[in-house]
Order: C-alpha cells, then structure tokens, then sequence
C-alpha cells in the first residue's frame, strides 16, 4: 500500500468520527468533506462515502 493511499484512509476515518460527533445535519456533512479535503491535500474529493 502507497503511503497516499493510507493518507486517503485516515481522512475517511477522520471524517467519519466528525460526521458522529456533529449535531446539525448540514454542518455535519460539510465538516466530514472539508476534513477529508484538508488531509487528502489535493483540494478535490477522491470519494464519497455515504453522508
């Protein structure tokens, strides 16, 4: 496994326990896709997962 690959991992980890941990719907869904952008690193979503 590439070292990107994991880094791509960990932010779908990272968003999915922010996605759980937000209370508003909306604001709960943008922060879970700014979270992945930011460790991703690239600015663009690579995948969407579900939310």
């Amino acid at each position: 496994m590439r070292a990107d690959d994991l880094s791509h991992l960990e932010g779908i980890v990272i968003s999915v326990i922010s996605y759980h941990t937000e209370i508003d719907g909306v604001t709960k869904r943008y922060k879970a896709k700014q979270r992945a952008r930011l460790i991703n690193g690239s600015g663009e979503e690579k995948s969407s997962f579900g939310i």
